[in-house]
């Protein structure tokens, strides 16, 4: 009676064992499977980090990109400054032939009123020859004499004319090459307002570049708070494969104490049946 006792013992706990060791196949089963999700966030994780190592090169071409156009905005920003240079190295050769061509136009004044004088000259002495000759007679000699200065001042008045018409001549060449000063001024002018108006373009490529720069660091944040909800998740399944490795620890621990019991009854089985023998 005691043998079929501890025969029937012996199944059910062969059988409790057999149910304890299906449970730690499931839970180890279960295990796998939550490793092989851990693997694949990992290899999710990998993925977002190239990702994230991708885009935060582009921003680097991105930055050298702005430095370059900030380089090339110096170099139209020097080219300004010296055509503005130039500019005013014009304005002052124009401001000196001006102030030559006022100089020009004094000795003109100064000539024309010399002119004048001779003129009066001229007509006083032709009103004193008009004296002379109601005494031809005695002022013969007088008259020749005074004729000869009226010859002597009248080539002087010619000698006078031609070097006023000389000075008119080139007067005139000197306001040619003051409009021709002028006429380059304003070309200078005129690239000076189209390299202001690339330098706008570039400007506006910069912000453009910026505001590109911003939507990409926007994607780096986002692909970092991704992963770290993935990290989350992650410590969120080993926290779990923890607590199914302290459940398979225990129903070892169980099984082993089954174990212990089915080993001491198969001793009290055995003393049994000694002394049945």
């Amino acid at each position: 009676m005691e043998e079929v006792t501890c025969n029937i013992i012996k199944t059910n706990l062969l059988s409790e064992d057999s149910l304890v060791q299906t449970g730690v196949d499931q839970l180890l089963s279960e295990d796998s499977l939550v490793q092989t999700a851990v693997d694949q966030l990992l290899s999710e994780d990998s993925l977002v980090q190239t990702g994230v190592d991708q885009l935060l090169s582009e921003d680097s071409l991105v930055q050298t990109a702005v430095d370059q156009l900030l380089s090339e905005d110096s170099l139209v920003q020097t080219g300004v400054d010296q055509l503005l240079s130039e500019d005013s190295l014009v304005q002052t050769g124009v401001d000196q032939l001006l102030n030559e061509d006022s100089l020009i136009q004094t000795a003109v004044d100064q000539l024309l009123s010399e002119d004048s004088l001779v003129q009066t000259g001229v007509d006083q002495l032709l009103s004193e020859d008009s004296l002379i000759q109601t005494a031809v007679d005695q002022l013969l000699s007088e008259d020749s004499l005074i004729q000869t200065a009226v010859d002597q001042l009248l080539s002087e008045d010619s000698l006078v004319q031609t070097g006023v018409d000389q000075l008119l001549s080139e007067d005139s060449l000197i306001q040619t090459g003051v409009d021709q000063l002028l006429s380059e001024d304003s070309l200078i002018q005129t690239a000076v307002d189209q390299l202001l108006s690339e330098d706008s373009l570039v400007q506006t490529g910069v912000d453009q570049l910026l505001s590109e720069d911003s939507l990409v660091q926007t994607g780096v944040d986002q692909l970092l708070s991704d992963d770290s909800l993935i990290q989350t998740a992650v410590d969120q399944l080993l926290s779990e494969d923890n607590l199914v490795q302290t459940g398979v620890d225990q129903l070892l621990s169980e099984d082993s104490l089954d174990k212990t019991a089915v080993d001491q009854l198969l001793r009290e089985d055995s003393l049994v049946q000694t002394g049945v023998d």
